[in-house]
């Protein structure tokens, strides 16, 4: 017996992503075949049919409508699963025996940017670690809002401290070098329990690949102004050059508006273990692990989800020295205290929207005629902001005014559009 040709096509592009569950176009529909219609099928309660194959058995199979797609996607990716999504490239009707067919992206837990798979309070993190058996590198991107971040963690506490670190950041998904993996396993340091913890390939972690995919993307200036090329350079190149390599194999189209790269030390704030963190119910209760009753709920009443993020990400990371401090506590006494400013302002933030997240859905190629809008709408808030925190008390409120782009050209680029 035989492999049909359509399924030849299937498993050998399947090969190209043996991890992920591969979504493959077959006219108006997605269908998934052998193991990957087994899982899928009591992931999204499907049924599951079979198709002729070539061999004795029929092939597992089962499938969704192409233009509800996204809806099992989302499914599929809470169940913390990788979804790959191969499409037609060539119109059926012009093609000369199997119509051609080729991965258009990959999806995983760490790499979404669809809203309907994200918590709009937080952030979606897709975090690597890089270990040499001396010190511990992290790398961590949201692809959603364009954040990228790196961290070294030296020290004979380096794999407690690592750990720390991770359960603050909460990363949806996890890669890792060999090392770390094997280390993970005889020592356990994920105490949470990590389904989507993937091993990259040693060449990920080549420091002349990784060092050419920084250049590629990078402004090297920047970097270079940063400290980015320390005495850890070695490590920070490594690791974020995988974290690069890994978004630009999934779907190039969601690393091109990544930035820069923050590079911190865990020195530059508190460091609370996570007893500590789970005692203080910072931002989940102790008893059921929820938002409810701990202190970001209390605190939290922003008026935008990314307001909601910066204080979860200033509670889990107290500042230490005093000058950043004291700063902070000017900005926020000066609002505190001019009740009119303090509404004013409140009222303006209440109608911008989350402007990081519109923006990538922009910059990916992936927005909608919504988020145009949204965009031209927000920017009447940003420039009342700036208007009332131009003339502050306060040097940080009028240094963070200053820098405060208005956006005007687009506003009006996108007026004469609809217009």
């Amino acid at each position: 017996m035989e492999l049909t040709p359509m399924m030849k096509q299937y498993l050998q592009i399947h090969k190209q992503v043996p991890d992920a569950i591969l979504l493959f176009r077959l006219g108006d529909f997605y269908e998934m075949f052998f193991d990957d219609a087994v899982t899928a099928s009591r992931v999204l309660s499907l049924v599951l049919t079979g198709r002729n194959c070539g061999l004795d058995d029929r092939a597992p199979m089962c499938g969704v409508p192409y233009h509800a797609a996204n809806t099992y996607i989302a499914k599929l990716i809470k169940a913390g699963h990788k979804v790959a999504v191969c499409e037609q490239v060539e119109d059926p009707a012009l093609a000369k025996g199997i119509v051609k067919r080729e991965i258009i992206k990959i999806i995983s837990p760490g790499t979404v940017t669809d809203d309907a798979l994200l918590n709009e309070k937080e952030n979606n993190y897709l975090m690597c670690i890089f270990d040499n058996s001396a010190s511990v590198c992290v790398a961590y991107a949201d692809v959603s809002t364009a954040e990228f971040k790196t961290c070294v963690i030296s020290g004979s506490d380096r794999y407690i401290n690592l750990a720390n670190e991770i359960e603050k950041i909460s990363p949806k998904e996890i890669l890792c070098n060999d090392i770390f993996f094997e280390q993970n396993g005889k020592k356990n340091i994920l105490s949470k329990s990590y389904d989507t913890i993937s091993k990259l390939d040693n060449s990920y972690f080549d420091y002349d690949n990784a060092l050419l995919v920084l250049k590629n993307h990078f402004d090297m200036q920047s970097l270079n102004k940063s400290n980015f090329f320390d005495a850890d350079s070695v490590l920070y190149v490594k690791c974020a050059g995988a974290v690069l390599k890994y978004l630009d194999n999934n779907n190039r189209q969601i690393i091109k508006y990544i930035k820069k790269i923050d590079k911190y030390s865990q020195d530059d704030f508190m460091v609370l273990d996570s007893s500590t963190r789970r005692n203080l119910e910072l931002t989940s209760n102790m008893a059921s692990g929820d938002k409810y009753g701990s202190l970001l709920w209390v605190l939290d009443n922003c008026k935008t989800s990314m307001g909601s993020r910066k204080l979860k990400d200033w509670i889990e990371n107290p500042l230490i020295k005093h000058d950043k401090i004291i700063s902070r506590q000017d900005a926020v006494g000066t609002v505190r205290s001019d009740i009119i400013l303090m509404n004013d302002l409140s009222d303006v933030l209440s109608k911008i929207y989350d402007l990081k997240r519109v923006s990538t859905r922009i910059c990916n190629d992936s927005c909608s005629p919504k988020d145009m809008l949204m965009l031209c709408a927000s920017t009447i808030g940003i420039k009342n902001i700036k208007n009332l925190t131009k003339n502050s008390k306060s040097s940080l409120l009028k240094e963070l005014s200053d820098k405060i782009d208005t956006l005007e050209d687009i506003k009006q680029l996108i007026d004469d559009s609809i217009s």
